[in-house]
């Protein structure tokens, strides 16, 4: 049985989650839907917090709630997710939900290791078509498409495909 990993981010999921499923031939898989919980940010917040000692007992009471918000909203969207593919899908193979809490580069690469994934599923941004290209020949507008460092690191540290998936109108 394939096992696909689908990397969410919350950002247009369900949009995210039509167009994955869209691409693959899941209905027999087993689907491994995770979110991570960046822990970078909250470690910036400690450093800047705790260069103010009179604030540090304040500052990590502060930390744990921010991350256990983020924990709370990693599993309500999981759940979001889940439903989501549930209703697409007919019978067959098993939805599973992960959370992790880490840097989400390594987090994802690591899960994937983890399941034994066959396949990644990952989003990316994608900016709004930028001026036209000098010279003569058509005016055309492409589209910029950057890949964050998250999806680099993926991409080169993978154990198995990766399915990008851009998101935006198509054109």
């Amino acid at each position: 049985m394939r096992r696909i990993l689908v990397a969410l981010s919350g950002l247009m999921l369900a949009e995210f989650l039509d167009r994955a499923l869209g691409q693959l031939h899941w209905q027999d898989a087993e689907l491994h839907l995770l979110h991570v919980v960046d822990t970078r940010p909250l470690a910036e917040f400690g450093l800047a917090a705790g260069a103010l000692p009179a604030r540090t007992g304040r500052a990590a009471e502060q930390m744990r709630a921010m991350g256990a918000l983020g924990g709370e909203a990693g599993r309500r969207m999981l759940e979001e997710a889940e439903a989501l593919v549930a209703a697409r899908r007919a019978a067959g193979g098993a939805i599973r939900r992960l959370q992790r809490t880490g840097v989400p580069e390594h987090e994802i690469v690591a899960a994937a290791y983890e399941v034994g994934a066959d396949l990644i599923v990952l989003g990316a941004a994608e900016e709004p078509a930028g001026p036209a290209p000098p010279g003569p020949g058509p005016r055309a507008r492409f589209p910029h498409r950057r890949l964050t460092p998250t999806v680099r690191f993926v991409v080169d540290h993978a154990p198995c495909d990766v399915l990008l998936l851009y998101a935006g109108p198509r054109g």
